[in-house]
């Protein structure tokens, strides 16, 4: 897919490719997370389920592409929440 489009290209999710990836460690109930891009720095967050994965990395993936750090994208993905439905 990616050779098919003259646009950028951003991958994210669990591949060693990825601009920006996790690996997800399991401690029977809870799960957590390490969150890496490029560069091998690392945080690690609490993981509220293997389906937050790809859309945390995603949205991690197009933080680091506008500058800011991996520090500052973890940051923003702790503080998330998720408005109340209606």
């Amino acid at each position: 897919m990616a050779s098919a489009t003259p646009a950028r290209v951003v991958r994210y999710g669990v591949s060693e490719h990825a601009r920006a990836r996790e690996n997800i460690q399991s401690h029977g109930l809870r799960a957590s997370s390490s969150l890496a891009n490029r560069d091998n720095a690392r945080v690690n967050l609490p993981l509220l389920g293997a389906h937050s994965v790809q859309p945390r990395s995603a949205a991690t993936a197009v933080a680091l592409e506008e500058r800011f750090t991996l520090i500052e994208a973890a940051e923003a993905c702790i503080s998330f929440r998720r408005p109340l439905a209606c």
